[in-house]
Formats: structure tokens, sequence, C-alpha cells
């Protein structure tokens, strides 16, 4: 069971009410929690147990953050987008909000002070003195908040640009003769051994540099601010005796010698101490590597390609060869991420495994046996936020895409040196494990283990491959003694949660904001056109009408889109709220063709669909009526992959594997909806014209589902004018395949229109 980190004071929503944590409960495992009252009425407190805390975050009943029923006990902060990450010490961040509020009245007070013609000086001060700052925040004259209103200004109204900058104090010019320093960094190259031999490397540098000296040394000085005035002196940087001779004892000390030597790397000085072969070998990484004793501090990355042809038995869509990619818990062995993918890996893809690790797992779809029990005995609770990534330098890894979601769910990529796979020896011993153990077998994914011959591949479904891979890493791997650890991943995982329990997932919505595709879109009155579909939504109309400039007659350019991979029917518009000022709203926006789009249709699947329907539009351009044709065509080409793949014997395999039965897997597979297909082919009968009058376009909004008495079943005889278009599954696997790793820039396959 994993254990979540709820501090005392952490406001819940829990099924409707509003609660805070008031302390741990040890038995049983969770906490206290105590409705919120009106002030001086005390309310009883109960247990909220933490095997209970992910189910609810899963299904929405727990909601952690203060909202406006939480007023008796706290206040909504106003800047919840401070960027804290980057403050260096504990009260960087709380000294910037305090700044911002002063700029921010500022020049709310010079703006009425221009209006009014008065000074914003003369009331400065009474102004700022009734503003609600921070502890141990001062307020600052008008000269350093105008300061500060400069800088928040020039970094584009960054909130992080207020806070401290004491780190880049000090002096900024060399204090040292150039000659001294070229024979210090000598002296400490041939001379330094350690710490003991500091005063050997001051005796060298000093003889270095009497030997370097110039003729002329009036070129050495540097300006020193005169101590309790605003003037500067000019000195000279070679200190004298009272002879007027250098003093070499001053000039040449040991705290600089010192000082230089910290500047070395730790490798460039265990070189010079131990010897270059000794000093490297000191940090090569051998054996185990580096170990983690804590949860979700480490959590290595990679993925690998199956040569399996996945259909879509549900949507009946071919999608190709899956490209599998796993995030592993060093210090449990658990696998907290697993994400099938059909598009090259990029960092759109390493962004959905990163979402599968950080949310709770949901298995109800996994279903029975034949005897009434569940295919999977054991659950997964392994989830979080990993605090480091170490990864490959593959361009989905450290991808802006892949670096962006890291950012906002607070984990750090660590980019390995090439060629050196041990240095995450645990993923790729995993990734091995799952290779030639019994599944690799059943998959036959070893060459020399294949029962089919080289030129037929084995077909799976989405569904029975995701089964599978899910019932070997639930049953099998997590509950299998590991050697390393002494125990099972999942014993260990249970262990380390009990020590330091895991910070709380973000909510759903959040979550597809941090990890969707990104993308740059300009709004105009027909939405947003992204893949070659549009997207309008009542809210994409108001925020032009607020945002959009005059020149630009109407239209929002370069704004930033995300959207989920798995479902394409809904983008989000990510654009600066106008209310608050440094703040993002996200915007939705519903695809204006949902009877195509609907069903949580993937980027792929559309793809996919969109290739095979461009090749017969002319001149690139694809309308809605090919779409469809290309959809409900490649629905019968999987109807045929399905039901020629007995001769495979792949299913089969996976159910006698799982011990499911045929049955099971041909139900589980078979559940595919059939009204769609009727939509789909009721849509295509209806005449779509190239160019829509104002008053016909899309309704805004959610789209809306028929009633079940309005739905009418698929006609065969429509789905039958597909059949000559049938092809083998080693045809549209080579061509799927081949798309799939096409080298592309931007993707441009046309525009879709009606």
């Amino acid at each position: 069971m994993t254990n979540l980190y709820l501090p005392s004071g952490t406001c819940l929503t829990l099924d409707g009410l509003a609660v805070t944590v008031d302390a741990v409960s040890l038995e049983p495992r969770g906490h206290w929690v105590r409705p919120v009252d009106a002030p001086g009425n005390p309310t009883e407190p109960f247990v909220l147990r933490g095997s209970e805390v992910p189910g609810k975050l899963t299904d929405g009943s727990l909601v952690i953050g203060p909202t406006t029923a939480h007023a008796p006990v706290v206040e909504v902060a106003k800047y919840e987008g401070m960027h804290v990450a980057t403050a260096r010490k504990e009260g960087d961040a709380a000294l910037a909000v305090g700044r911002l509020k002063l700029v921010e009245a500022f020049e709310d007070t010079s703006e009425a002070s221009r209006r009014n013609g008065s000074s914003a000086s003369a009331t400065w001060s009474e102004i700022a003195a009734a503003l609600e700052l921070p502890n141990g925040i001062k307020i600052p004259s008008t000269s350093t908040v105008r300061r500060h209103r400069r800088i928040y200004k020039r970094s584009g109204r960054n909130q992080a640009s207020l806070l401290p900058r004491d780190r880049f104090k000090g002096n900024r010019d060399r204090r040292k003769p150039d000659f001294v320093v070229d024979a210090i960094e000598t002296a400490i190259d041939q001379d330094y051994t350690g710490k003991g031999s500091v005063p050997e490397v001051v005796d060298t540098a000093i003889g270095l540099a009497r030997s370097m000296l110039p003729a002329d040394l009036s070129v050495y000085t540097r300006r020193r601010q005169i101590i309790g005035t605003d003037e500067y002196e000019t000195v000279s940087m070679i200190p004298r005796c009272e002879d007027d001779s250098i003093d070499w004892a001053r000039l040449v000390t040991a705290n600089f010698v010192r000082r230089s030597i910290a500047r070395r790397t730790a490798i460039e000085r265990a070189c010079m101490i131990h010897g270059a072969e000794d000093g490297k070998e000191m940090f090569a990484v051998t054996g185990q590597g580096p170990q983690s004793r804590r949860l979700l501090h480490r959590a290595e990355i990679d993925n690998f390609r199956l040569g399996l042809f996945i259909v879509d038995a549900v949507k009946r869509l071919p999608l190709g060869f899956p490209w599998v990619t796993v995030l592993l818990d060093t210090a449990s062995r658990a696998v907290i991420g697993l994400h099938i993918g059909f598009l090259p890996p990029s960092g759109e893809t390493v962004a959905q495994c990163l979402k599968h690790a950080v949310m709770p797992k949901d298995l109800s779809w996994t279903g029975k046996r034949p005897d009434g029990t569940p295919v999977l005995t054991h659950g997964w609770p392994m989830f979080g936020r990993p605090f480091l990534i170490p990864c490959d330098l593959g361009s989905d890894f450290i991808s802006g895409q892949m670096r962006d979601a890291c950012f906002r769910l607070g984990m750090n990529l660590l980019p390995l040196i090439p060629g050196a796979p041990k240095l995450k020896g645990k993923v790729e011993r995993f990734i091995r494990t799952l290779k030639h153990g019994k599944v690799g077998r059943v998959l036959g994914l070893v060459p020399a283990l294949k029962t089919l011959p080289d030129d037929r591949t084995m077909v799976l479904t989405l569904d029975e491959l995701r089964l599978i891979l899910t019932y070997w890493i639930v049953e099998i791997y997590h509950q299998k003694r590991h050697e390393a650890l002494g125990k099972s991943p999942a014993q260990a995982w249970e262990d380390l949660a009990a020590k330091m329990p895991v910070i709380p997932p973000p909510s759903p919505k959040d979550m597809q904001l941090c990890v969707g595709h990104w993308d740059t879109r300009t709004i105009d009155d027909q939405g947003i056109r992204i893949n070659g579909l549009k997207y309008n939504s009542p809210g994409l109309g108001a925020l032009r009408k607020m945002l959009a400039k005059d020149q630009d007659e109407g239209r929002l350019r370069d704004v930033d889109v995300k959207f989920d991979d798995a479902d394409i029917s809904v983008v989000n518009a990510i654009v600066e709220d106008p209310e608050r000022k440094g703040n993002t709203i996200a915007v939705e926006a519903w695809c204006t063709q949902p009877d195509y789009a609907d069903g949580n249709l993937t980027l792929h699947q559309h793809l996919v669909i969109k290739e095979y329907a461009k090749e017969k539009a002319p001149m690139g351009r694809i309308t809605v009526n090919q779409l469809i044709d290309a959809r409900l065509e490649l629905n019968a080409i999987t109807d045929r992959i399905l039901g020629d793949r007995k001769a495979s014997g792949g299913h089969v395999k996976v159910a006698r594997y799982l011990g499911v039965g045929q049955k099971r897997l041909t139900e589980f597979n078979e559940s595919y909806d059939g009204d769609a297909s009727q939509r789909l082919l009721d849509l295509r009968e209806e005449e779509v014209e190239e160019t829509r009058a104002p008053s016909e376009g899309p309704k805004l909004g959610k789209p809306d589902r028929e009633s079940e008495g309005q739905k009418a079943e698929a006609s065969p005889g429509n789905v039958g004018r597909a059949d000559d278009m049938l092809m083998t599954t080693e045809e549209l696997g080579t061509r799927v395949l081949a798309e799939a790793n096409a080298p592309r820039g931007r993707r441009k396959l046309g525009a879709i229109d009606g």
C-alpha cells in the first residue's frame, strides 16, 4: 500500500465535505481529518484510511487543495503561480511574493497619479503600509520598488525574476594579476598532491611569478570604493612592503591557492593526487552503480520495440508495431510507469509514461476469469513523482516536451554519457528479463525461440498486449523474490512507502496539461486547426474578443495548444489570464466533427486513417467523407486480420498463459461499439459542402450523445464495399511501419475540408 504524505493543516475535499488534516493515525494507518466549521464551534475528527486514498483520488471523490469552503481556516493564495522551485533559500519565495505585491501596488499608484496629476512618491508610503506583506518583509524605498519593477518588466513579467540574487554578489573583476594566476595554475599542476602540499604549491607559485614578472606593473590596477562614501579610488593589484618592494606573501596566499584548487573538478583533483589511471577509476561506474535507499529518489527510463503487429479490436483499426516505454524505481525495483505507443519514440510518448507513473493505477478493466475469480489477484499500488530520472541522450528523452513535463511535475532529468547503458543497468536488466522470460517466449520476442516462420508476424489486439504485460508485471515480476533486494519488489515498495510517504499526484486535468502534446497555433473565427481537424468553442470566441489585436483582424496568433495523444476530441488553448497577470488559463475546444473524433480516437489512429485517405485525395485535400471512407475500409481490413490470425495462434498462447480461456479474450476484444460504425455510415451519407455558410457552422460546445433508442444497427452492405481494399497483414504492417519510421519535421499531411 502506498502511503501519501499529507502534512498537518492540508485542506481536502472528501465526498464534497471540506476537511483539514490534524495528525497522522498509526492504527488504523492513515490521517486524522476534521470537518471545517465556523470558528469557535469545534467538530469531531475521524480517520481517513491510507488504503482508501488512491481509489478516492482516481474517482474524484478526494480533492487535495484549498477551496472556498475552507475560508474559515485558510485564505486561498492569490499568487499560486510563483515558481518557488528556483528559490535558493527557504524565505526566498516569501520575499519574492512580497516584492510582487509591492510592484503591483506601485503600478496601480503610478497609474492613478498620472490621471490625477499628483506625485506617486507622496502617497506611496501610505499605500505600502496598508499592504499585507509576509512576515519579515520591510517596506522598501520608492527607488528600490522602481528597480524591482524594471527587472519584472524586462523579464516579461516573470515572477521568478523577483527572487533574491545574493549568489551573484561579490567581486566581478579579478583581483590578482594575470601572471600570478598563471603561475599558481602551473604550480598546482606540478606540485599539488593533496591538502598537505599547499605550502609547497605556494613556494613554487612565488618562484614562477618572479620569473614571469613584467617590466611595467602600472597596468595592474583596480577600482575600490572608499568606505563611507560613494566615491572610488584606483589602487594597485601589487601589494608593497615598507621598502616599496613586492610583498610576495600577500600576493600569493595559501587561501587563494586553495580556492584555485577547489575550482578544479573532483576527477581532476583525484588524478593529481592518485594519478591519471587510478583517479579515473575512482569515478568509473562499476558493479551495481549508484544505489538509492529512498522511494522514488531515482527512477530509470528506457523504451524498446516489440516485433508484434497490433490491431485495435474495439475501434477496429490497425495500429502497427508497438514501442513500450518503462519507468523503473531503482530502490524497490518496482515498475511505476508503462506506456504502449505506436509513433516513433518522442517526447510525447515518454511524457505519457510519466503520466502513467504519477497517477494511481486503475485495474478494473482487466476483468475476471471464466470461474468468476479476478484475472489479477494483486494490485498495482506503485505511483508517484520520481526526483531524478537518468536517461539516454535520445531526442525523445531530452526533448523540450520531456523537459517541460519534468519541470512542471517537479522532476529532474539526468542525461547520461553516450555508449554507457550500464549507467542505468537496472531498467536494462528488467527489459532483458521481460524479453527472455516466459512472457517473451509466448510473444516470440526472442529470435532463437520464435515459434513462427520469419515471414509471418504474430498479430495481437491492443487489449491483449496490455493485459499480458500488466499481468506479468503485477502478478509475476512484482511478487517474485528479487536477488539484489532479498525480497519481492512489491514488498520492498511497501516497506519503503511506510518509511517515506509519497507526494499526492495532481488532478487528471492538471496532469493532462503538464504532459500533453504541445504545439503553437492561430485562433480565428473557425477556431483552431491542428492535425487536419478543426476545434472551436464559445471560450475561444471570448478569448479573441478580449485578447486579439487590431492589426490581426480578430485572430490570436502564436497560442500554445495542448492535447492528450490518447484522445484528440478536445484540445486546450493555454493563454495568459486577462484578469490576473502572470497566471495562465486553459480554454477547452472540441472537434467540430464529433462523430469522427469521438470515442477516444488517438493521435496515431487519426494519422493512420489520414494517411490511408490521402492516397486517394486529389492534390492533398481531404474531405470528411474521405476520412470516414478510410476509417470504414480500415475497419473491414481489421476484421479480416482478426479473422485470419488463427494461423499464428497468438491469442491462443496469450489465453493459455493468462489462464483465462480463448472465449474470455474473444469477448474481451469484441466489445467494440457497433453503433459508432452506424453513426459514421449515417454521417457519410450526408452531403458535406466544401465551404460552409456562417449560419451552418458547427454547433459549439461538448457534443451530445444520441439516446439508445435513436441508435441504429450498422448496415452490412455498407461495410462490405471495402472488401476489394483488403490486404494482407504483412503489406499493411510494412506500410504502417514505414510511415512511422519515415523522418519528418512538422507533420504536413494535408488539410481537411468540410
